[in-house]
């Protein structure tokens, strides 16, 4: 009978180890970033993405600049400057545009999202599109290109263990890091 036991509390043993060892690294490497972090990022890069008052004029006539999110916006800032923000889900599009539908030609779109690299490395993206066309209750939407120079966000966040303070890099800076293919004649 003792033995019985043996052998059952070491198949017990032996599996608990299995179990530990597989979910170890989901609890080790979980991305716990909280929510309050990311509406500050998300608000760091809004602000310095929307600061250039030149480059969106002809939106002005629009009012509310349109902002597709999918954290919670309470927390995310509701102007910069004289550009008030208007947020929403993906799916509630059509409930957010002005009627007529045609009212919408020429007005930008932005989704704003965010990539987690680990517990100490956030990318806030802010990418944009332009309704051309609205025909039969269809809004057609041209995606903005970001540009050849591969992946670039428009803000980066990267903990700095030392100081226990979040650095940020924007986009010009980002940019200037990456490498160029020079070709010497």
């Amino acid at each position: 009978m003792c033995e019985k036991i043996i052998e059952n509390y070491t198949n017990l043993k032996s599996a608990h180890f299995i179990l530990f060892t597989l979910l170890m690294p989901t609890f080790l490497f979980a991305q716990n970033i909280k929510d309050s972090l990311l509406a500050t990022c998300y608000n760091k890069t809004l602000t310095l993405y929307f600061s250039d008052t030149s480059f969106f004029k002809n939106q002005a006539k629009f009012g509310h600049v349109l902002i597709i999110s999918d954290i919670d916006t309470n927390n995310l800032t509701k102007f910069v400057a004289t550009r008030k923000f208007k947020f929403f889900k993906n799916n509630s599009l059509d409930s957010i545009l002005d009627k007529p539908l045609k009212k919408n030609i020429g007005r930008n779109i932005f989704w704003i999202t965010h990539k987690l690299y680990g517990k100490d490395t956030i990318d806030v993206i802010i990418d944009v599109g332009t309704v051309y066309e609205v025909k039969h209750h269809n809004v057609y939407i041209a995606s903005w290109c970001r540009g050849t120079n591969g992946y670039n966000p428009n803000g980066r966040f990267i903990y700095d263990k030392k100081s226990n303070l979040w650095m940020t890099e924007q986009e010009k800076e980002i940019y200037y890091q990456i490498p160029k293919n020079i070709k010497k004649e």
